[in-house]
């Protein structure tokens, strides 16, 4: 997913899918500086009984389009 596209899924708490697990939604989208200086963005998913997270790379997120149930 692109920035856009992340902001869009963030707001709207529609689920997504990363590796074939679909997760309730995207819950945070974090911006970590690199030693360059330069930025590095990462996902916070939560799972679909909201009891964990998992941190993934953007490019692994897509819109869920019923996958299998998981998560963390």
């Amino acid at each position: 997913m692109n920035n856009e596209q992340l902001k869009e899924a963030l707001f709207s708490e529609k689920p997504v899918e990363c590796n074939g697990i679909l997760y309730k939604r995207i819950s945070a989208l974090i911006y970590r500086k690199n030693e360059k200086g330069g930025l590095r963005v990462q996902v916070e998913l939560e799972d679909m009984k909201a009891h964990s997270v998992t941190i993934a790379e953007p490019s692994r997120v897509n819109e869920a389009n019923g996958t299998t149930e998981g998560g963390a």
